[in-house]
């Protein structure tokens, strides 16, 4: 990795707004399988007793007492029928949430790199180096940019993409159809408690539907699809329209904050090293933040 700055070549493999994507993609990760390694030896035990007893007592099986185990269904076969209904919410809910922060993300990166190059929505990115707009404290809205890639249908998302940087992420043209049924399920889970918001009950109607089922394979393979799709979008808006605009906004932010201590003692390229190692995690010498604040000045 070259220590020498430059505007286009990113300093960094993700931008920060993948970053964050990847610690809740782990945060997912650890709180699923964390319940889903427990659930399944509960329901190891819990086969074991309906195989010699269909009405075995689930609170004998598990031991439990005190006031809230009349809570618990009574037998372990209507345990186990409440255990597979409960991973199949806990696997909506897990995706809703990536979904939701896929999102954040879009919402994140779509403004970095508009930022970075705001004529990038109108066909020559390069025209105009967004730093120069950041200096004086102009930003060109956005709203109605990042609702093209976040809101509705997907194929609508991808034409968005199209408008605003001139080509598709290849993960999002290449799953437009899961991705669909992605937020479908999403929509009835977060207005229809897990059912077609779309269908509206008859007037005497007492039960709530069918709830969605979304199976374990299929779930990890929709998980997947989300990280794909950020880890697209990342890789062509950081090397096409970003590059190192995330680490100018960092210095841009940073150079207005006091130093102290220590910290006051350093040369301005030796500080900010100090930051970005520390702040961003982002590993940059004096030589790289000389140019990158020689840069920023001259812009």
């Amino acid at each position: 990795m070259t220590n020498v700055f430059s505007r286009t070549v990113p300093r960094m493999e993700r931008t920060f707004a993948l970053r964050a994507l990847n610690q809740h993609e782990t945060e997912i990760n650890r709180h699923y399988w964390s319940f889903k390694v427990i659930s399944d030896y509960a329901g190891y035990l819990a086969r074991q007793k309906v195989s010699s007893d269909k009405t075995f007592r689930t609170a004998t099986l598990f031991h439990a007492t005190g006031p809230d185990a009349v809570r618990i269904p009574t037998t372990a076969g209507d345990w186990l029928d409440a255990r597979d209904d409960l991973e199949n919410w806990l696997r909506i809910s897990s995706l809703v949430s990536a979904t939701s922060y896929l999102e954040t993300y879009l919402r994140q990166v779509v403004r970095s790199a508009l930022m970075s190059a705001p004529m990038a929505r109108h066909g020559i990115a390069s025209a105009v180096d967004g730093t120069q707009l950041l200096k004086i404290g102009k930003e060109i809205p956005y709203d109605e940019d990042i609702r093209r890639v976040t809101v509705g249908d997907w194929s609508s998302r991808a034409e968005g993409f199209r408008s605003l940087f001139g080509t598709i992420p290849a993960a999002i043209a290449a799953n437009l159809k899961r991705l669909e049924a992605i937020r479908r399920l999403r929509n009835m889970y977060a207005h229809g408690f897990g059912r077609d918001s779309e269908i509206i009950p008859e007037p005497s109607a007492m039960t709530p539907g069918t709830m969605a089922r979304l199976h374990a394979n299929r779930f990890l393979n929709d998980i997947g699809i989300i990280s794909k799709v950020a880890a697209s979008v990342d890789e062509l808006l950081l090397r096409q329209f970003i590059g190192n605009f995330e680490l100018v906004h960092f210095y841009h932010l940073w150079r207005a904050k006091p130093r102290v201590g220590k910290e006051a003692t350093y040369s301005e390229a030796r500080a900010l090293a100090r930051s970005l190692n520390k702040e961003a995690n982002c590993t940059a010498n004096a030589l790289f933040c000389a140019g990158l604040i020689s840069f920023y000045h001259a812009a």
